[in-house]
């Protein structure tokens, strides 16, 4: 039997997303996405042992690459909910899955 990770960690996120506005800056493109909330309101620990508050988004590359953004999030590009609110992306890591590149956790102001 042949069980999919990748697959599976799509069918997850579809579970708990939600359409926000994604707007890339460097192609002046908007597009709705399917985005998940990841820790609503979590303290991120700086270098200096500060805390930042912060927000954390999961936005799956399979739905990106079905979009009409250009390659994966980057920093500066906006995430907006009309009740979450207006997100600034800071920092992007890449979600691997034995190797392969699943989705991407976004850390926005």
């Amino acid at each position: 039997m042949s069980f999919n990770l990748v697959a599976t960690f799509n069918q997850a996120l579809k579970v708990q997303s939600k359409d926000m506005t994604y707007y890339q800056v460097l192609t002046d493109t908007e597009i709705t996405l399917a985005v998940s909330p990841s820790n609503y309101f979590r303290n991120h620990a700086l270098l200096e042992e500060m805390s930042s508050e912060g927000r954390e988004f999961v936005i799956s590359k399979e739905i990106i690459d079905l979009s009409a953004i250009t390659g994966p999030p980057k920093k500066g590009d906006r995430i907006i909910h009309a009740d979450l609110g207006n997100f600034t992306i800071r920092e992007i890591r890449e979600l691997l899955i034995l190797g392969d590149i699943a989705g991407y956790r976004v850390r926005c102001d």
